[in-house]
């Protein structure tokens, strides 16, 4: 996964550690979704079962958008990837801190939520995201609400790499 490019990460129904067909339906699945977007897209393998990466030619979000509204078979889950990073407490929580930095404004509410894949390279996922609420409440005076929020920061832990999306939900509420 070094290096590699991706704004989706899918994830599909089944056993994590048994091949039952369900990756490759849900392949199938998800290239007959994505079809009726219009959209080019690429789907990529990844290290972790019944997951694959899409790379998309333009607007990701619109896709991710469309994904969260549509009813699938197999597809259990999409997730907006805006950007990688190494997987590294510090280089995550400045990133992070940064994407919604110039993203909200001051009085917003946000929350912080993660995934982990591959605990291997996250000590722990609770006090990170601490530490990214602290700097965020800190450096933009935003406020902090887990039921509600305007914005949310979302962390997917995939190994040496770590996605991250700063999600509006207002305009996911299209």
């Amino acid at each position: 996964m070094r290096g590699e490019k991706f704004d989706l990460l899918i994830d599909f129904n089944g056993s994590r550690n048994k091949w039952n067909g369900q990756e490759l339906l849900g392949i199938v699945e998800l290239q007959q979704v994505l079809r009726k977007t219009g959209k080019r897209f690429f789907i990529k393998e990844s290290e972790f079962p019944h997951t694959v990466m899409v790379e998309v030619e333009n607007d990701p979000l619109e896709i991710y958008r469309f994904l969260r509204e549509i009813s699938c078979d197999v597809i259990s889950r999409a997730m907006y990837i805006e950007s990688t990073v190494e997987t590294c407490g510090n280089q995550i929580t400045q990133h992070a801190v940064n994407c919604i930095g110039s993203k909200a404004r001051p009085g917003d509410t946000f929350t912080v939520k993660c995934k982990v894949k591959k605990r291997r390279y996250i000590n722990s996922c609770h006090k990170l995201m601490m530490r990214i609420e602290s700097e965020i409440i800190d450096g933009f005076d935003l406020q902090l609400d887990r039921d509600q929020p305007r914005w949310i920061v979302h962390l997917e832990f995939l190994g040496e790499k770590t996605g991250i999306s700063v999600l509006d939900t207002e305009k996911l509420v299209d």
